[in-house]
């Protein structure tokens, strides 16, 4: 099965109204007529679903979501492992999808590795191993979904960072010392505070950021220099992230409220920013 096949019955699996009528309409026409879009759909019903469950159980009070819906959610959240028996309520095995395609090449199988969660916040980070492509997936569940839009994860156990898209879901690989255990150990999650459509060379872009810090984008000779305004007393970013047109994603860091990054006269994209 192509990524690309997967990637729309997983995204209808989880939404069929985010998708257009015409993806829906292939997207039915394969789970009817194909074993494996068949098998791929049942799988990821299973996985959303029973993350929904595992969410339910973190999910905050009713005077935590009183709180929640005066103020913003916390930039910045700890997320340490979470087992879905600890509270008292049995949840299964997490699902597991074996397709039965005849050619290995078109097998994909995906195995649990790790759940955390922030109980305060009701949110929950999954992380999946595509055992076929040998790389991982992560996932964050939270309400509203938007909220962790292309946030910014890190495994620091793992040495890893990550940005995820617009429905907070990533894939990424790690070196071969990482044990999986590194993985589920701790996830450090920063919401973006802020974005702006990268300038075109010889421009600049001001941005205002979600606590009133004002930055100016400047790009010119080949680099994109990022300043955080001297007028402010506000917290300066420490990350940002840019993600290009072609979902290409690099992650950079501030030093003394500045920060750099070289790139081609061609590259188009958002930058994200993070406290």
């Amino acid at each position: 099965m192509s990524t690309s096949r997967e990637f729309l019955i997983e995204r209808w699996a989880r939404d069929p109204d985010a998708l257009s009528a015409e993806e829906r309409a292939r997207v039915e026409t394969w789970v009817s007529s194909d074993v494996e879009s068949r098998s791929a759909a049942e799988f990821w019903r299973a996985f959303f679903e029973q993350s929904d469950e595992l969410r339910s159980h973190v999910a905050p009070s009713q005077v935590q979501s009183f709180v929640s819906e005066m103020f913003a959610a916390p930039l910045t959240l700890t997320l340490t492992p979470w087992a879905p028996s600890q509270d008292g309520h049995a949840v299964g095995e997490p699902p597991v999808w074996k397709a039965d395609a005849p050619q290995p090449s078109t097998r994909s199988a995906f195995t649990n590795v790790a759940t955390l969660a922030h109980e305060d916040e009701g949110v929950l980070v999954r992380i999946m191993r595509d055992e076929m492509r040998g790389h991982y997936r992560l996932y964050i569940l939270a309400e509203p979904q938007e909220t962790y839009a292309h946030a910014l994860v890190e495994l620091p156990e793992a040495n890893v960072q990550m940005v995820t898209d617009e429905r907070g879901r990533t894939r990424f690989s790690v070196s071969e010392r990482v044990e999986p255990q590194d993985l589920g150990a701790r996830a450090i999650l920063r919401r973006a505070v802020g974005s702006v459509q990268l300038p075109a060379a010889g421009t600049v872009a001001p941005v205002e950021l979600e606590n009133g810090l004002r930055l100016v984008v400047r790009r010119a000779d080949g680099s994109v220099v990022v300043e955080a305004s001297s007028e402010n007393d506000q917290a300066s970013p420490t990350r940002a992230a840019l993600v290009t047109e072609d979902r290409e994603k690099s992650i950079f860091t501030f030093s003394d409220d500045l920060a750099r990054v070289k790139l081609s006269e061609q590259t188009s994209g958002t930058l994200y920013f993070y406290l």
